[in-house]
């Protein structure tokens, strides 16, 4: 089961319906971590279509981690958007915007606050095939 880390975004949705959408990216960045020790990859991704079109959606993947699992996890996740939108070898991280993708989104609580947080269980082609 792949679950991407989602950040919440900073204006306070609650979190979306279990359910399958449709995703594209439309922002990324390719940054150093807090710790200094790694590299992660941000994502601004939207809502392609339906009751939520439009609405942004950030995913987090940690590529380069101190942490083994962390970047296992990462890098497993990354693989599965890059299936997912047909980008298999991106040389830069824009030549994956605006390709779309489905996606299996999941609700978790968050393990520092107890907040419900949306997680990606499963990445697909759009509509996502059960």
């Amino acid at each position: 089961m792949i679950a991407s880390t989602v950040n919440a975004p900073p204006c306070g949705y609650t979190p979306l319906p279990v359910g399958d959408y449709t995703l594209e990216i439309v922002e990324s960045d390719y940054v150093v971590t807090r710790a200094g020790d790694g590299w992660v990859l941000k994502t601004k991704a939207q809502i392609v279509g339906g009751e939520y079109d439009g609405r942004p959606y950030y995913i987090n993947y940690n590529l380069e981690n101190a942490d083994p699992q962390a970047e296992k996890i990462g890098q497993r996740d990354f693989a599965a958007l890059r299936r997912a939108t047909g980008v298999l070898a991106p040389e830069l991280t824009e030549e994956l915007h605006f390709k779309v993708f489905g996606v299996k989104i999941g609700i978790k609580a968050r393990k520092d606050t107890g907040e419900l947080e949306n997680v990606i269980k499963r990445y697909g082609l759009p509509p996502l095939a059960a």
